[in-house]
């Protein structure tokens, strides 16, 4: 891992086929923004291995060129109002009988 000249970060530069890099589907040019909601974009390639490696389990947030950001949903107005709401009743039903144990 390392940044590309003057980037600042930890960039992905080979994935193991089988390890635990391509398991949690890393490719390579990846780049680790945060692992376990610490902030890698300003972390040296060193602090970032000593952390990776005393880590059992890393939750990672990771940019990928190419790949879209995730943009707040948009909500359109409909030209025409939707169809009115309508009650739903259950269908009418005879009360079932109670018994009761005689003692």
């Amino acid at each position: 891992m390392y940044g590309p000249t003057g980037a600042q970060g930890v960039y992905v530069t080979y994935v193991y086929e089988g390890g635990p890099a391509h398991q949690a589907g890393l490719q390579v040019h990846d780049k680790l923004l945060q692992v376990n909601g610490h902030d890698f974009t300003v972390v040296t390639h060193k602090k970032a291995l000593e952390y990776i490696k005393r880590k059992p389990v890393l939750n990672m947030l990771v940019y990928r060129k190419g790949v879209p950001q995730l943009q707040k949903p948009q909500f359109q107005q409909f030209a025409q109002p939707a169809a009115p709401f309508q009650q739903y009743s259950p269908a009418p039903h005879s009360p079932q009988p109670q018994y009761q144990r005689g003692y």
